[in-house]
């Protein structure tokens, strides 16, 4: 075998003899090709050119820096007898290949996108292992196998396959290789999911589609597709339909998600931990583009989320699980909740007992059959509204308290009992009242407020608090300090959970606040502080002293993002439960709230939330060039672990 190396950190012709060491142009069976040369300039990425009408043949090729891309205008070929690999794990490079034939590729670990007619062909078992977008045109994996599709079990267990827009198209399998796909099931490639590994189909269009030769011709997916569960995601956007006769199962860390289309099943069943999700995606890139229809019996065992316009349930709801306007749960380790902007609504006809509706705020529900809603409605509250659909007037809703923290909500047409609503919930003191709905025959249901509690007594404080949670506003005197730091005076401690706003008006304090969202402010008090931001995602400003911030990852329940402000040499920033070794840590630049963008840290560990930190004003250059230092160590106390940053 030969090394063949791209000698320039810039963009040019595979078939230029000047871009290759030696002069040498690779196009043979035992050629191994490197091109790891450094980005020469602006724009800091090149390509390397296979031109149309050029046919290459290598024996391998690495692409081993993620600002190289490949360019495929002709034909790439791996020699016969070659492993095909494409790339390296963790390498993300990239891979455009127009009108172009790859033959005998095998595992691919690049980021590959294609437009017009492209060819994926050989008798090698080709591996996408990260993803294969169609930007224009269709794209046909026709090899004698797949490597992440088991052919014996029908399980497509690997990889991201896109159709970008109308007309876009991937065909699995060929008359060419003669591998037939009938993909039965979808699965994650690793037992426990995690954000760096999944398999996914993207529909993003009406008009898009990803097929599967069934041995005569190609035919969609959907027409096989029963299972999707373990990091599995099938995501439909822009008003395309999902249609299948098949009964459909989401299983545990599984998730389909629609925007504006109707899925269409022989049935759908979510088992606990599947996860069906309206109009705004789990990576919050879905538009919202009108609200989700089922058409088919839902089992729900798992969670159903109506976010942005929502969904509209045509057939019965029944089982354990949970119909949510946000959601509150997540994969563990692998997606955080992303809450919609717009309010939501959930219609519904008949829903079994088990079922809970889950209100958050601002949310409409919607039940066409109120008597067949045998379910529980949860977090019912002031700004919600619940719309009943009745032939016969709905003229009063009486509350009464049950077992369970569950009451129950009698409507009645004068002295006639039209039906009941199970509440879960303390609704005591509080009044219900039923008005005319705008459609026919509907009847708005709402719930006053409860009253507030009394406002905290005048105080002249040492630390100002708004408690975004309530809208709350007061102040503390807090308490002398009692800790080992010394020069410390004051201090506030908050181990709650609303989100607070807490600003020091004293200088020297230390400051530690809940699990919410929080803001701590001492650029206003002097001195040198310790800002605890706890458990959650912070927004923490110093001040002119010498300041330490806190940022806990030791218990956090999903994923954290803090914001450092003010922050300068001699002062100190302590990430707590995070390692050198059991930890990858992504520095970007000009990340963060708009504003107070700067150098961004993501922790990231299998089976962990990320930890994020932003610090304001700062830039990766700030790594190398002496503003900023980082250390790792253990508390001699606990022997918890933590990342120590400090301005220099």
């Amino acid at each position: 075998m030969a090394t063949y190396k791209w000698n320039k950190g810039v963009s040019g012709n595979w078939n230029d003899a000047s871009n290759w060491l030696n002069s040498a142009i690779p196009n043979g069976p035992a050629a191994d090709v490197v091109i790891d040369a450094p980005p020469v300039g602006s724009p800091g990425f090149y390509n390397v050119v296979i031109a149309a009408g050029a046919n290459e043949v290598v024996n391998s090729l690495d692409l081993l820096n993620s600002n190289i891309g490949l360019e495929v205008d002709g034909t790439l070929t791996f020699a016969p007898g070659s492993a095909g690999a494409l790339g390296r794990e963790f390498q993300s490079s990239a891979l455009a290949i127009n009108n172009g034939t790859i033959v005998n590729a095998g595992l691919m670990f690049t980021f590959i996108q294609t437009h017009g007619n492209v060819l994926f062909t050989g008798s090698n078992p080709i591996y996408i292992a990260w993803e294969l977008q169609v930007v224009e045109g269709t794209a046909t994996v026709d090899t004698a196998s797949i490597g992440q599709y088991n052919a014996t079990q029908h399980v497509l267990f690997d990889g991201a396959f896109d159709a970008l827009g109308t007309g876009r198209v991937i065909n699995m399998g060929g008359k060419g290789g003669g591998l037939t796909v009938d993909i039965e099931t979808m699965i994650g490639p690793k037992p426990t999911p995690t954000r760096s590994y999944w398999t996914q189909l993207v529909y993003d269009d009406p008009g898009s589609q990803i097929n599967e030769w069934n041995g005569t011709g190609y035919v969609p997916v959907e027409s096989t597709l029963k299972v999707i569960a373990n990091a599995a995601y099938v995501t439909v956007t822009n008003g395309r339909g999902y249609t299948t006769t098949n009964t459909f199962t989401i299983g545990k860390d599984g998730v389909f998600e629609e925007a504006g289309g109707t899925l269409s099943t022989g049935g759908l069943t979510l088992l606990a931990g599947g996860l069906l999700v309206s109009s705004v995606s789990t990576t919050g890139s879905i538009p919202t583009t009108g609200r989700m229809t089922v058409q088919g019996t839902v089992t729900n065992n798992g969670q159903i989320v109506a976010e942005g316009p929502g969904i509209l349930f045509r057939d019965a709801v029944s089982g354990t699980g949970e119909i949510t306007f946000n959601r509150t749960a997540a994969l563990p380790g692998f997606e955080v909740p992303v809450p919609s902007a717009v309010a939501g609504t959930v219609e519904v006809g008949a829903v079994g007992a088990g079922q809970t509706v889950r209100m958050i705020g601002n949310d409409t529900l919607i039940l066409d059959a109120p008597a067949a809603f045998a379910g529980t409605i949860a977090g019912f509250a002031a700004t919600d509204k619940i719309v009943i659909d009745s032939a016969t007037a709905v003229t009063s809703a009486t509350y009464a308290a049950g077992s369970n923290g569950v009451g129950i909500l009698t409507l009645s047409n004068g002295t006639t009992t039209l039906g009941t609503l199970a509440l879960a919930g303390n609704f005591a003191g509080q009044a219900f009242k039923v008005t005319p709905g705008t459609a026919a025959n509907s009847y708005n249901l709402t719930v006053g407020a409860a009253q507030p509690p009394p406002p905290p007594p005048p105080s002249v404080g040492k630390f100002l608090l708004a408690d975004m949670t309530t809208g709350a506003t007061s102040s503390a005197a807090g308490e002398p300090y009692t800790g080992p730091v010394a020069g410390l005076q004051n201090q506030y401690i908050y181990l709650g959970t609303h989100n607070l706003n807490i600003t020091a008006v004293v200088p020297n304090s230390f400051i530690h606040s809940g699990s919410g969202t929080d803001a701590i402010d001492v650029s206003k008090a002097g001195g040198n502080n310790v800002l605890d931001g706890s458990t959650g995602s912070n927004f923490l400003v110093g001040g002119a002293g010498n300041d330490t911030f806190f940022v806990d990852d030791r218990a956090a329940a999903a994923d954290i993002w803090s914001t450092v402000v003010n922050f300068h040499s001699g002062d100190a920033v302590t990430i707590f439960g995070v390692t050198a070794s059991g930890f990858t840590f992504d520095y970007e630049d000009n990340q963060g709230a708009v504003g107070s963008t700067g150098l961004t840290l993501h922790a990231t560990a299998p089976g962990k939330p990320i930890a994020s930190m932003t610090l304001a004003g700062y830039t990766k250059a700030d790594l190398s060039n002496g503003r900023l230092g980082i250390s790792f160590g253990t508390e001699p106390t606990n022997g918890d672990s933590y990342m120590y940053i400090h301005g220099t």
